[in-house]
């Protein structure tokens, strides 16, 4: 089980990147096999090398949930070049309640080289989100 970012969320409401503990995979087949039980993300911020996310899902109270941020190893040539990525939820809960949690990744192996920024596309959010470094 992975642990969810701590003190993500200060007085106004924003997300605080201060636990940058989880690991994005980098792997085109563990990308194109991936399944994700239902989720919703809600907010995203990324503060250095670090993305957070917020998301919902049903469960009881998302205490044994498991999630993964995959990229692909294909880069595609856009200017900046973009990478496409799965937010990856395995709930067992069988509940309807719908809980909302944070997650933050650590995603400096997402960097491109000799490029200073990269859009990183994630499945189930509408627009890319710049990452520069």
């Amino acid at each position: 089980m992975v642990a969810a970012c701590q003190d993500c969320e200060d007085d106004s409401g924003s997300i605080n990147l201060l636990d940058c503990n989880l690991n994005t995979t980098v792997s085109t087949l563990a990308y194109q096999n991936s399944t994700s039980d239902p989720v919703t993300i809600s907010f995203h911020a990324i503060t250095e090398n670090c993305l957070a996310l917020d998301y919902t899902a049903s469960g009881c109270d998302g205490s044994s949930w498991e999630v993964e941020l995959i990229a692909s190893e294909d880069i595609l040539e856009t200017n900046p070049p973009q990478r496409n990525l799965k937010f990856i939820l395995t709930n067992q809960e069988l509940y309807t309640a719908v809980i909302q949690q944070e997650m933050s990744f650590d995603i400096s192996n997402l960097q491109v080289a000799n490029n200073n920024s990269v859009l990183l596309s994630i499945d189930g959010i509408t627009e890319p989100i710049l990452y520069e470094y």
